[in-house]
């Protein structure tokens, strides 16, 4: 099992730093912050994006810090079929970058709104992904998609079994421990419901049965992990597992360096 950082919590920062700072915390990868509104290290809507790419290449392999994993999230779930098309082209560029960062996944969520009416957001979904899964079984890489609370689909069951309805190969379920806490889900109910199409996962604390999530150090929120970590041992998990806490951008690399260490009390590297 290897464990990354996404660049998310080095958000003031630019790419390059942020990931020399990752490799000096301890960590070998690191998840590419590409999100679509989200301060993204990487913006897949620049003319020079191949480019940047490159130099993120070079950056990463300085710091002996490799990329398994580009984080996208534009609106997959856009009713507009404009919006939706710009979505799927930036995750299909998203794909690309991947390839070229000698990574193996992209992690997406939903998008959309929960306050809308549903169906017509779900049918945008299902054909933003299919077009999707179409660039990723081209490319081999896998398409992970998480829940998120607000989005229009939400939560494990409603999630995975969308992954289960598309039945792409190369498309998978992202468990977040975070989002799933503030929906009040369990973890390891929710990884046993899961498991046949999980492809990755974001490890951070937050509280508990709130619409507030947050993304915090393990062992500064409420979520008990210990059940969950010992279930992803016993059965041999051997993917990558992403630590996400952005909610220390403040302080980036004390953030960092203390997130491994909490991270290590529950796994410790072999």
């Amino acid at each position: 099992m290897e464990v990354a950082l996404l660049t998310d919590v080095f958000r003031h920062a630019d790419v390059h730093r942020a990931i020399a700072a990752i490799g000096d915390a301890g960590f070998s990868q690191c998840e590419l912050n590409a999100c679509f509104n989200w301060d993204p290290h990487l913006n897949l809507e620049s003319g020079i994006w191949r480019a940047d790419v490159a130099a993120i290449g070079r950056s990463a392999a300085s710091a002996a810090v490799s990329i398994p994993a580009v984080a996208c999230y534009p609106n997959l779930a856009a009713t507009d079929a404009d919006e939706r098309a710009r979505a799927v082209d930036y995750c299909r560029r998203g794909i690309q970058a991947c390839v070229e960062l000698g990574g193996r996944l992209i992690t997406v969520m939903p998008g959309g709104n929960n306050l809308m009416p549903p169906e017509p957001q779900v049918q945008a979904l299902v054909a933003a992904l299919s077009a999707v899964c179409e660039t990723a079984c081209a490319y081999g890489v896998d398409v992970a998609i998480e829940s998120h609370p607000g989005n229009c689909l939400e939560g494990t069951a409603a999630i995975a079994g969308l992954v289960r309805r598309l039945g792409c190969p190369r498309l998978g379920y992202l468990l977040c421990t975070a989002h799933l806490a503030a929906r009040g889900e369990d973890l390891v109910d929710t990884y046993l419901s899961s498991k046949d199409v999980l492809r990755h996962i974001h490890f951070s604390d937050s509280r508990t049965a709130t619409p507030y999530h947050q993304h915090l150090v393990p062992g500064l929120g409420d979520i008990r992990f210990d059940r969950l970590v010992e279930q992803l041992r016993t059965e041999g998990y051997a993917g990558t597992v992403t630590l996400q806490i952005y909610s220390h951008s403040a302080e980036p690399e004390a953030a960092s360096r203390r997130a491994l260490a909490a991270f290590r009390q529950f796994w410790p590297a072999r």
